[in-house]
């Protein structure tokens, strides 16, 4: 499983790689823009202020088969308060 999360103070890809293991967070500065990547096991996150221009804030690897589901979600990390959020500038791209 990885998750990538931002909030107004920081952003963060969060990596559990065995079902019920432990989850690994890698954290940095928020950034509005956030981009995942994954090649081969590997799962990669990048930050960007514009959207063009991308740095890199962590990669690990997770073995997963070759079709994996994908899909976004957003949590209050607090089971008596529902969340919101909007989505937009979502794309998906097959691996190259």
């Amino acid at each position: 499983m990885a998750t990538a999360a931002a909030n107004p103070k920081s952003a963060g890809l969060t990596i559990r790689a065995v079902a019920n293991g432990d989850c690994v967070y890698r954290g940095g500065p928020f950034r509005p823009w956030m981009k995942i990547s994954r090649k081969g096991d590997t799962i990669s996150s990048f930050l960007s202020e514009d959207g063009q221009n991308w740095q890199p804030l962590a990669s690990e690897k997770v073995v997963m088969s070759e079709q994996v589901l994908i899909g976004l979600m957003v949590c209050s990390h607090n089971n008596g308060v529902l969340n919101k959020a909007m989505f937009d500038h979502v794309t998906l791209s097959p691996q190259p």
